[in-house]
């Protein structure tokens, strides 16, 4: 009798346990980040004036894209080293290395890993487009490649987060800044859909989006005001979507957040749009710390992580009405928006 009971048994859970072990139940789970947008999250901060022990940071494996860091090492896991923008005449670095050390003080994981890409000049109205734009597709592909690898390790990638910072190519134009909330709207959810597989618990939406606001100083006259016209309506939209959409958060920057104009060292004196090596590691950490110190959402739960009374229903944050207000209330370049058509394939003023 006992046999033919061990026999039964055998029957019932020998299936299972061959298939939570054929979809990777069984492996190693790691915690995997997303790094990704344009000059900024690439970083132009000089490697040189990095303090040694910054340089440091054990437990975090990164992998970048063939268009940052050293050639020949991208698309390879290796030790968590600068991986930055290759132009200028010294190696550079960016938020991968304070954001690296913040969050690996906190992991419960002997290691935690890194997917980066970023791409100085480009949109997220066009080049990061979840409905064809090529870095958003590279950025996908790079993930596959990584995870491809990871699972070859024995390893079960359990994507935790995606740093975004980005939006300065789209505060150029009115028509890329007045649609920027919703096709950044666009671009979480359909990213985390893409990526669900590898989801904790394989729910999309606990996959937490850390946002870090554009251009934090643009005082009137300065090449950023000029250059940059619409950077109001880009940050406002950075905090709106964190303030409707579950678990998105938005890193706040102001002008303690220094730029190479905040420092006249003989490096990039007249830039102010991008940060330093001092704007970077603040920039890092204060990543770290949104991600970190977020409520983690309820099951079913429908708004931002943040406090009650700030949240707003998505039906409301994305109502003609409320658009309309918060673009006179942005000025001039608010009211902007009210004479442009910015659905996906217009291209006109309207009257």
């Amino acid at each position: 009798m006992l046999q033919y009971t061990v026999l039964l048994l055998a029957g019932v859970f020998l299936p299972a346990f061959q298939a939570d072990q054929e979809q990777g139940h069984l492996a190693e789970p790691v915690d995997v980040f997303l790094l990704a947008g344009q000059s900024n999250m690439e970083g132009v901060g000089r490697v040189e004036l990095l303090r040694e022990e910054a340089m440091d940071v054990p437990g975090v494996q990164l992998l970048h894209s063939a268009a940052l860091g050293t050639p020949g090492q991208d698309g390879k896991w290796l030790p968590l080293r600068p991986s930055a923008w290759r132009g200028g005449s010294s190696p550079k670095f960016g938020v991968e290395m304070s954001l690296g050390a913040a969050l690996a003080g906190e992991s419960t994981r002997p290691k935690i890993y890194f997917i980066k890409h970023a791409v100085g000049g480009t949109s997220l109205f066009r080049d990061w487009s979840p409905r064809g734009g090529p870095e958003y597709e590279e950025l996908r592909d790079v993930a596959r490649r990584a995870f491809t690898e990871l699972e070859a390790q024995g390893l079960r990638p359990v994507v935790r987060g995606v740093f975004w910072q980005q939006g300065e190519e789209d505060a150029k134009h009115t028509r890329m800044a007045c649609a920027y909330q919703q096709r950044l709207e666009d671009f979480i959810v359909r990213l985390r859909a893409s990526l669900a597989k590898y989801a904790p618990e394989r729910e999309s939406a606990r996959i937490r989006f850390v946002l870090g606001q554009v251009i934090p100083d643009a005082a009137a006259g300065s090449s950023a005001a000029k250059t940059y016209p619409f950077r109001g309506l880009v940050r406002s939209a950075q905090l709106a979507v964190a303030s409707y959409l579950r678990n998105v958060v938005t890193v706040q920057t102001d002008a303690t957040f220094e730029t190479h104009a905040s420092v006249r060292d003989g490096y990039r004196d007249d830039d102010n749009i991008h940060f330093n090596e001092s704007g970077l590691a603040k920039l890092g950490t204060a990543m770290a710390e949104a991600y970190l110190t977020a409520e983690e959402p309820r099951e079913g739960a429908e708004g931002a992580i943040v406090p009650r009374a700030l949240r707003i229903s998505w039906r409301l944050a994305a109502s003609p009405l409320l658009q309309h207000v918060l673009r006179v209330l942005q000025g001039s370049a608010g009211r902007a928006c009210n004479r442009v058509d910015i659905r996906a394939g217009a291209g006109h003023h309207v009257a």
